[in-house]
């Protein structure tokens, strides 16, 4: 979830469920933000649908913005998930895929990683970096370390979380920034890096 100057943005880096989204919408209200300006996919699952539903549902949503579908099945997911967001008239973007893409959301561009795949899983990995006036935060999702397409991806971040969604998390990271926070989701993780262990929620003001 991203707050900047009263607006609010989430962004889906975990399973799609209903209970992961709207516990993070009710965050926004914690915030006395009453809309989700826009809700972003990183990936697609089927459960999204049913997530966005029960989303839209609760909270007025004013844009949804989903990955470019690459195969029948995500055309498919794809297909519902505009159908679902029209109902409730929210509008619809498609992010660029498979390519790296760039979303600006008030004054933090928000940077998507490459569509890539590691041989063990089907599940696609997740990096995201969040450009601000004054640094880069990294989010990675887990294994990500296992593919070398990442090096490079968020050099010089000055956080860095290490996420637990995507394929099984097999290996410590080979993959270690110095930053000068680092976080992680996985407890195992933490440990092999030297990170802070995020067990709950994380809050970091990163504008004034």
């Amino acid at each position: 979830m991203l707050t900047v100057g009263g607006h609010g943005c989430v962004i889906d880096v975990g399973d799609g469920t209903q209970t992961a989204l709207n516990l993070a919408v009710s965050e926004l209200s914690e915030q006395c933000i009453t809309e989700v300006d826009t809700l972003i996919l990183t990936h697609i699952h089927r459960r999204h649908i049913s997530a966005i539903r029960s989303v839209c549902e609760n909270r007025m949503v004013r844009r949804i913005l989903i990955p470019e579908p690459t195969d029948d099945s995500e055309n498919a997911i794809a297909t519902d998930l505009v159908e679902t967001a029209e109902h409730f008239s929210v509008e619809v973007g498609f992010l660029p895929r498979p390519e790296e893409t760039a979303i600006s959301f008030s004054d933090v561009t928000i940077q998507l990683a490459e569509k890539r795949y590691i041989d063990r899983s089907v599940h696609p990995l997740i990096g995201l970096v969040f450009g601000l006036p004054d640094g880069y935060v990294l989010y990675l999702g887990s294994s990500t370390w296992e593919d070398i397409g990442y090096l490079g991806f968020g050099d010089g971040a000055d956080l860095v979380i290490y996420g637990s969604h995507g394929p099984v998390i097999k290996s410590a990271p080979g993959l270690v920034f110095e930053a000068t926070h680092i976080y992680a989701t996985n407890e195992l993780v933490a440990r092999s890096i030297g990170a802070v262990w995020i067990d709950g929620r994380l809050t970091v003001e990163l504008i004034e």
